[in-house]
């Protein structure tokens, strides 16, 4: 073994150069942490990319869903809605659904938007309220003017004609 700082003849156990007085095993624990290091920040970024890759495929997923639901008539709805005045859920008969790859739906139905704003302010539940929570329902009857709140994950709206 030779020191890399002057090039002397070294014993192969040497820690310290005997011409100069280079540290021999720093260059070794400085490559082993630089290895260690190196391992990390490759695991780091292998599981962001893991990360990355499972978030794409989600909302491709999602997306595929969605335009599949478009193409058939169907709507995947999610979120507060009034009747007739949003245009994502116009009145009428529907046909409610959970959407692919789960149970039942979740849904709260309220007659007006003032029934809405009175179980939000004072937290209690009101009796005029319906709550949907089937495998399906058929026919079911919106009417102009009432506030449709749906939990995740969503439920798939088709209009009967």
């Amino acid at each position: 073994m030779y020191c890399e700082n002057c090039g002397a003849k070294l014993e192969d156990k040497a820690t310290f150069c005997d011409e100069c007085g280079y540290d021999v095993k720093k260059k070794d624990r400085t490559f082993k942490s630089t290895v260690k290091k190196y391992r990390i920040v490759c695991g780091v970024l292998a599981a962001a990319c893991l990360g990355l890759l499972a978030a794409t495929l989600i909302t491709l997923h999602e997306h595929k869903q969605y335009v599949e639901s478009k193409e058939s008539g169907k709507m995947v709805l999610y979120g507060v809605y009034v009747v007739g005045e949003d245009e994502e859920l116009p009145a009428g008969r529907y046909t409610i659904t959970p959407v692919q790859g789960k149970r039942e739906i979740d849904i709260t139905i309220y007659p007006s938007q003032e029934s809405y704003d009175r179980e939000r302010e004072t937290n209690s539940w009101q009796e005029d309220t319906e709550t949907l929570y089937r495998k399906k329902v058929s026919g079911y009857k919106l009417r102009k003017g009432n506030v449709v709140k749906i939990y995740d994950p969503g439920a798939v709206f088709q209009k009967d004609d």
